[in-house]
């Protein structure tokens, strides 16, 4: 079974802004979730991005191409969600770590991913970019360049 680097996203490049100094941008995301963890703060965030946080994970556990796709914006994750749906991960949690509101209907989060496949055990941290459609969430993007599970 492929590791999960076969579930990286095929980033749409249209979320979080251009991404000129990678390294500075993820050390200062790095730096501010830690900061807040020192400072005892909780990630925030409605409850209802809580409830689709854990509504996505039960669906990648359980892949059905179906019930994913009703989930993200098909056009910016069709590769990942075929990857999942391919290679199913054994199991896989997402934890909030940071809670970035970009508007009334979007935010973005820093998440702790922790996923097994058969032949391991692997974690790392991504971004995952909500968008508000109506009262559902749905997931618009997974920048590839803040996907780092190893």
């Amino acid at each position: 079974m492929p590791s999960p680097s076969a579930y990286r996203p095929v980033s749409s490049g249209h979320s979080i802004g251009t991404l000129h100094n990678l390294p500075q941008l993820v050390a200062a995301r790095d730096g501010l979730i830690q900061a807040e963890r020192s400072a005892a703060a909780t990630a925030q965030g409605d409850e209802s991005v809580r409830a689709f946080i854990t509504q996505l994970d039960a669906a990648i556990r359980q892949p059905d191409s179906e019930k994913l796709f009703a989930l993200v914006v098909k056009a910016n994750l069709k590769r990942f969600v075929q990857g999942l749906t391919v290679s199913r991960p054994a199991s896989w949690t997402t934890e909030i770590l940071h809670v970035d509101r970009v508007d009334a209907n979007r935010v973005a989060l820093d998440v702790m991913l922790k996923v097994k496949t058969e032949a391991r055990d692997q974690s790392g941290t991504a971004v995952f970019v909500l968008t508000r459609l109506g009262n559902n969430w749905v997931l618009e993007d997974v920048p590839h360049q803040l996907f780092n599970v190893k």
